[in-house]
């Protein structure tokens, strides 16, 4: 929390200049040995793992927010999964991550959904979103019963016919280019494919 206050940003300026008053170091080199024992701890140890991942991932997570703009440690967990500028870290976090779901990607994206760690698990030769698995041991349903959306993992509403605002579109819009942005930068979307730049350079936005 003190080097990643709030919701900020892993790539933020303000994070490296947090690390450099507290020494000239960075972020990688902090976190990552935390990182790695947890992760040795949960691939050698299935009660510390399951505790692990009930404190990180509780059954009565609030679901019903972007997993990945929460404020708390797992907020930032999914955001350096996302960094660019602390590529160790954000291996080593993934990896984590990984052991904690029994290193199966379905319940890796069950857990924290496959637009939070599609960048990972394209980098561990799953290109596409795992199928569901009632076997996978992740939550299909919150504790409450709602069900969550395997993409975001979180709460997903009944589909509705619902007449929207333009200022209603342009926010879900502005939803949708943050997911294909987020896909890019981690490798999983090759830009040539990112429906939101091809349209930009045909002229078809702004």
């Amino acid at each position: 929390a003190h080097f990643l206050p709030g919701d900020i940003d892993s790539d933020d300026p303000a994070v490296r200049d947090l690390c450099k008053i507290d020494g000239d170091t960075s972020l990688d080199e902090i976190v990552c040995p935390l990182v790695l024992l947890i992760t040795r701890l949960c691939l050698g140890d299935d009660d510390a793992k399951t505790r692990i991942r009930q404190w990180l991932v509780p059954e009565d997570l609030d679901r019903t927010h972007p997993l990945e703009k929460r404020a708390d440690l797992l907020g930032r967990c999914l955001r350096l999964l996302a960094s660019v500028y602390h590529s160790r870290l954000k291996d080593s976090m993934g990896e984590m991550l990984y052991a904690m779901c029994d290193s199966n990607a379905t319940t890796l994206a069950g857990y924290f959904g496959y637009g939070n760690v599609a960048g990972f698990l394209f980098h561990k030769g799953v290109v596409s979103a795992p199928p569901v698995s009632a076997t996978s041991g992740a939550p299909p349903t919150t504790a409450s019963g709602l069900p969550i959306n395997p993409i975001t993992g979180t709460v997903e509403h009944p589909s509705e016919n619902i007449d929207m605002t333009d200022e209603e579109k342009e926010h879900e819009a502005e939803k949708l280019f943050v997911l294909f942005d987020r896909l890019e930068k981690t490798g999983a979307l090759p830009p040539s494919q990112n429906p939101y730049r091809k349209a930009f350079q045909e002229g078809k936005m702004g």
